[in-house]
């Protein structure tokens, strides 16, 4: 088995190596991009909650409010879903605060 694949690999030609170099350069950047993917959705759980503080900057603080945007719009939304689905009534459900109603 071990020499098949060493007699092959020493088969190769130039266009075979760049594709090769190809491959492992895309399997590394796809590893890096994992890797990264983890750790944001690790620090953000983590985070999820914190207040708006006096050190944080510009883009923090606009990923805080996206994120509060995304669960006023969607989270709202599957609140009424799950509801709905576990059959309770819409007058049980929490009332969106003034500020984000409108009212």
């Amino acid at each position: 088995m071990r020499s098949t694949f060493i007699s092959i690999v020493k088969g190769f030609r130039g266009q075979q190596w760049l594709v090769v170099a190809l491959f492992l350069l895309v399997a590394g950047f796809t590893t890096f991009k994992v890797v990264q993917t983890i750790r944001a959705a690790i620090f953000w759980q983590a985070h999820r909650d914190e207040p708006i503080r006096g050190w944080m900057n510009v883009g923090y603080v606009a990923w805080v409010i996206l994120g509060l945007i995304v669960v006023v719009i969607l989270g709202w939304k599957i609140v009424q879903y799950l509801c709905a689905q576990n059959s309770l009534e819409t007058e049980q459900t929490v009332p969106l605060p003034d500020t984000v109603s409108g009212g």
